[in-house]
């Protein structure tokens, strides 16, 4: 019986530890959003890198709304890259090259509302596309 409770309170308290990191990133993006006075019209989810079209089809608008989602979500800080996220996501890791993303993308990491937006299309360059090819 106490194990039951001692499980029962860990799933709990990882479940709390979930919920809260998930409420910090959106209001960071929140935060953001109001920070850079973006619109309600404005406002851009993009669910992966491969859903990133040119950066001249968004509005500036929605241009910052997609820089407040990466900065939010830690694909990015402060405009460069974080390694170690983009190991952490399957739906990048498994997908894209990685090192060679780190390499030859860094010249687009800037801080401004459409540098997620070229380093998404820098690093749709490099698919992984060799049997066997993975990311470390």
């Amino acid at each position: 019986m106490k194990l039951c409770i001692i499980l029962t309170v860990l799933a709990v308290a990882a479940n709390v530890t979930t919920a809260l990191r998930a409420f910090a990133v959106i209001k960071n993006m929140l935060d953001c959003h109001e920070r850079l006075g973006i619109n309600e019209e404005d406002l851009m989810v993009i669910q992966d890198l491969s859903d990133m079209k040119s950066a001249s089809e968004y509005t500036p608008g929605q241009q910052c709304s997609i820089y407040c989602q990466s900065e939010a979500y830690g694909f990015t800080r402060r405009g460069q890259l974080k390694k170690w996220f983009m190991r952490k996501q399957p739906r990048i890791a498994q997908k894209y090259n990685l090192d060679k993303v780190f390499q030859n993308c860094k010249r687009y990491a800037t801080d401004t509302c459409d540098g997620p937006i070229h380093l998404a299309q820098c690093a749709q360059q490099y698919p992984l596309h060799i049997v066997g090819e993975r990311n470390l």
